[in-house]
């Protein structure tokens, strides 16, 4: 896991996430061995949640860098980003 790729305020919840990712694989795999393939198809629907809440944390940090990139550009071109108003799109 790239820790780096999660805001500083979400790094406690992705390392749980992370894990909780990993403890589905184990079960999915025991699941497996067992035998009990109804069992492995409910932990893979976990796992999936697991790793779209990490993609969903991931998002979140880009969309934060892509906001800083914005604010730096305007203050490069001498922009107040205290000035700028955004309209929603309604």
């Amino acid at each position: 896991m790239k820790i780096e790729q999660f805001l500083s305020q979400d790094k406690k919840v992705a390392v749980s996430k992370y894990r909780a990712a990993w403890t589905c694989i184990d079960r999915i795999e025991e699941s497996l061995m067992k035998g009990d393939l109804k069992e492995a198809k409910l932990t893979i629907s976990d796992l999936s949640k697991s790793l779209r809440e990490l993609e969903l944390l991931a998002e979140r940090k880009q969309s934060y860098d892509r906001l800083v990139q914005v604010i730096q550009e305007l203050n490069s071109k001498g922009i107040l980003v205290e000035k700028v108003v955004l309209k929603n799109e309604h």
